[in-house]
């Protein structure tokens, strides 16, 4: 094992709730997609003492190289190489901004393509332009033309 592989450095955390899913299958194209609607809300990890570490344990977590690229004002694409991960038993205790990993217990592993709506932003033109259906018509027709893209061959 590459011992490189096996430690990181925490960067953030959130608290993810999933509002909407819905999964599409597509036997005709490269890939399937998930639709999925969710509110997240940051956990401010870096201000933690090691008493809060100490009583933290995590549900899943998700270890990811990703690249973003920001499309407009409105929309963020993620690329992304995941590695998931429910039992933390292998994790060196108390946890911290440090981890130490093993390779083996994030067994999960996947391509994510994300796209991430900055509602702020969206919130913001609606009410500049007071063009509702406009606003929302034209990014939902960027969000469609970019899965277009990603599925090409």
């Amino acid at each position: 094992m590459n011992a490189s592989c096996s430690e990181g450095q925490l960067l953030s955390g959130s608290e993810k709730e999933r509002l909407f899913v819905h999964d599409v299958r597509c036997p005709a194209w490269a890939a399937d997609f998930r639709v999925c609607v969710s509110r997240e809300t940051r956990i401010p990890v870096k201000t933690w003492d090691l008493s809060t570490w100490q009583l933290f344990t995590p549900k899943v977590s998700r270890l990811r190289h990703r690249k973003s690229v920001r499309v407009g004002a409105l929309l963020t694409v993620d690329l992304a190489v995941v590695r998931s991960f429910t039992d933390h038993s292998r994790i060196a205790r108390p946890l911290g901004q440090q981890l130490q990993l093993p390779l083996i217990s994030a067994p999960y592993l996947s391509h994510d393509v994300e796209l991430e709506v900055n509602l702020e932003a969206l919130h913001r033109e609606v009410r500049r332009t007071r063009l509702v259906e406009s606003t929302v018509w034209h990014t939902a027709q960027d969000v469609l033309k970019l899965i277009q893209f990603l599925t090409v061959k």
